[in-house]
């Protein structure tokens, strides 16, 4: 072998050195390390701006729930104000043969009372003061949703008797869009509710563990969806009396500017018109506090 001189690299080395390339052996080169890849660093930027955010929208959320409860109880003080003006068949309720507007009252009030116990319901596995366990909690969201049942078909019953009053005259029923609407939200709640208690009230044999986990997603889903869809109904219900009521003003010239003219329209529709607002801002509120953007983010990663 021949002698090398002192700091000379055998010949052997430097053949191996250049077919694998010496960047990456350090020993027989002085070469710099290659760059992060900024591909990967962007991502790793990009999932800790992710979890920052998500921790954000968690907290906001929280608020949203409280929102939530503090709007349904406005809806149904605003609904309870709404009925007694003299616009609304002379104001309050009644379950008289012969007094059929006061009858229809009913409708509006415990459907709104069905919305809110709703918004309690959905929110029971979400709430920010939950404390209790589990099975507590599924007793108390079934709870509610019984409640929400109960006032939604007395709320149909008056509605059928109103219409059907001898005393106070025939009126037709289910010609609108809403009565329409209103029996399809009906059937998705009727089917969502039956669900609901056979998977997870009862322990029947037929259900195996991963028909219930199925019926667990299809229940996640549904649910929201008629949700949402109550709350449009019930808009679509407070345009149907508007119409009824005349919420109109006079005006003698181009009514080019609509919103100085907002004390010409009616009280009891500035009102109802007021409980549309609530609705929306409280089906938007639990919407939100609902969303998983946890899920958002996994799937982003």
């Amino acid at each position: 072998m021949a002698n090398l001189e002192e700091g000379e690299t055998p010949e052997w080395l430097r053949d191996a050195a250049e077919s694998r390339g010496t960047e990456s052996n350090p020993i027989i080169s002085n070469a710099e390390p290659p760059p992060l890849n900024s591909f990967a660093m962007d991502q790793a930027i990009d999932r800790s701006a992710t979890r920052a955010a998500g921790q954000a929208l968690g907290t906001s959320q929280v608020y949203a729930a409280f929102l939530s409860h503090a709007l349904a109880l406005a809806c149904m003080i605003t609904v309870g104000i709404w009925v007694s003006q003299d616009a609304m068949g002379g104001g309050g309720v009644s379950w008289k043969a012969g007094d059929a507007k006061r009858v229809f009252n009913w409708h509006p009030v415990l459907m709104i009372t069905a919305f809110s116990f709703m918004t309690i319901a959905s929110l029971a596995f979400r709430s920010p003061y939950r404390c209790t366990s589990r099975r507590s909690t599924k007793i108390m969201h079934g709870t509610q949703w019984l409640v929400a049942t109960v006032c939604a078909i007395v709320a149909l019953i008056a509605v059928a008797k109103s219409h059907n009053d001898p005393l106070s005259g025939y009126i037709a029923n289910l010609y609108s869009l809403h009565s329409w609407i209103g029996i399809a939200v009906i059937i998705l709640y009727s089917c969502q509710f039956i669900a609901g208690v056979m998977a997870f009230a009862l322990d029947l044999k037929f259900i195996t563990p991963s028909m219930r986990a199925n019926l667990l997603l299809l229940h996640k889903y549904v649910g929201p969806f008629v949700y949402n869809a109550t709350a449009f109904t019930i808009l679509l219900g407070i345009q149907e009396k508007e119409g009824f009521i005349g919420c109109g003003y006079h005006v003698e010239e181009a009514d080019t500017v609509p919103f100085v003219h907002v004390l010409d329209i009616p009280g009891v529709c500035r009102i109802s018109h007021t409980l549309g607002l609530l609705i929306l801002l409280l089906a938007i509120s639990t919407s939100y506090a609902l969303h998983d953007f946890e899920k958002d983010n996994m799937r982003r990663d």
